[in-house]
């Protein structure tokens, strides 16, 4: 029953951030504290890695069984949504398109990357029913 979930926390999930965990740790001295290797791991490439995985989920959710298709429709659809507003960070961020400070980046990235992995997450917990 959780295949779903192992695979994509493992293979999804776990692989598509370890570049950007090594790249954040090769960046972070230990005197900057913890806080400065999150903000160096919470940056645009984040997103994108949300973006990818949060579009996936959306697309397994949504084409799983029908149990529970009302809770599925809702979970996926706000999976979309939070993809959908991560794309719309991503080329904001990278195209300059609103000037950014680093500390709003952050915040925006943390979030909207969080927002749209545990949304995910849900999806391919119900698309296992």
């Amino acid at each position: 029953m959780l295949e779903r979930v192992v695979t994509w926390v493992f293979f999804g999930l776990a692989l598509s951030l370890t570049p950007l965990l090594i790249v954040a740790a090769l960046g972070w001295t230990s005197t900057g504290g913890f806080g400065d290797f999150l903000r160096l791991l919470f940056q645009e490439d984040m997103l994108a890695v949300a973006l990818a995985l949060g579009g996936a989920a959306t697309a397994n959710v949504l084409a799983s069984g029908p149990p529970l298709k009302p809770l599925k429709l809702a979970c996926g659809g706000l999976t979309f949504l939070m993809t959908v507003w991560s794309v719309a960070a991503y080329v904001v961020i990278k195209a300059h398109a609103k000037p950014l400070t680093s500390d709003e980046v952050y915040l925006l990235v943390s979030w909207l990357s969080g927002a749209t992995l545990v949304t995910g997450l849900a999806s391919e917990i119900l698309a296992e029913f």
